[in-house]
């Protein structure tokens, strides 16, 4: 992937975002008149990854027998689901820029 040094950008992906976690979304909602390098949108979604694996990996003994995308606490599973929706975006992001678009 070569994300340019690019000038500061909003993060598009995101304009829009709703989580379902509102202490995520209170984030989301920050960030969104902010204009960010290429490279800070990177660093967003190391992050981001970093959160979301720190999150699943304190969950492990919650996990639903035959279920292994879901943990039977709901508020960390909101989280753990937010995490991934703010990660996805960020991805959309980054490829959204290395095509120039």
């Amino acid at each position: 992937m070569n994300l340019r040094g690019g000038g500061l950008k909003l993060i598009r992906t995101i304009q829009n975002l709703t989580v379902p976690d509102p202490e995520f979304q209170t984030l989301i909602d920050r960030m969104k008149p902010i204009q960010v390098s290429d490279e800070r949108l990177g660093d967003e979604l190391l992050d981001v990854g970093i959160n979301w694996e720190h999150f699943v990996a304190s969950t492990n003994d919650k996990m639903i027998p035959g279920d292994p995308l879901h943990i039977s606490d709901l508020t960390m599973q909101t989280k753990i689901d937010s995490l991934d929706e703010i990660s996805e975006a960020l991805v959309r992001e980054i490829n959204k820029r290395a095509r120039g678009k």
